[in-house]
Parts: structure tokens; sequence; C-alpha cells
């Protein structure tokens, strides 16, 4: 699991370069719980479902977003970080 984040951060603690953008692609689906949970800028869930196996959820490095604990079982996901920067 994680915490509620961001992945853009352009201070001194940051990734460098920063993250402009996530794809999750899921390559499992024999677990339960781990929803991947965006948020729009309110702080409400903006994204309730999850792709189907093999299937993709991306979203930029300023959407908060939190990964839930795995309630049973084992969730393998490949996680692509796109880094540079925005001008």
């Amino acid at each position: 699991s994680f915490d509620k984040h961001c992945d853009w951060d352009s201070g001194p603690e940051g990734i460098r370069p920063p993250i402009v953008a996530t794809a999750a692609i899921s390559l499992n689906d024999w677990y339960a719980g781990g929803r991947t949970v965006l948020f729009d800028s309110t702080g409400e869930e903006a994204m309730i479902e999850q792709p189907p196996l093999f299937g993709a959820t991306v979203w930029d490095g300023f959407t908060q977003h939190q990964v839930e604990k795995i309630t049973d079982g084992s969730r393998y996901a490949l996680v692509i970080h796109y880094t540079g920067t925005i001008k």
C-alpha cells in the first residue's frame, strides 16, 4: 500500500527529474484489496474501477493517488514513471 500522495515534487527532496506521468499495468488478478485510487482536485475519489488484467491506469504527476492495502494474495503491477520537466 501507499498513502495518498502525488509523484511530482520539484523540491530538493523530490525525484530528479520529477515524475510527470505514471502508468500502472495490472499483471495479475488473484488478490483482494490493493485498489489504486485517484483523487480529483477537491480530494474526492475520481477513479473507482480497476483495469482488467493487463490493462493500465495512467495519471499525471500532479494527481493525488494512493494504493490501498492488499487483504488477500499478492498484487503484481508494472509501474512506469515518465520523468522530465514541464515548461
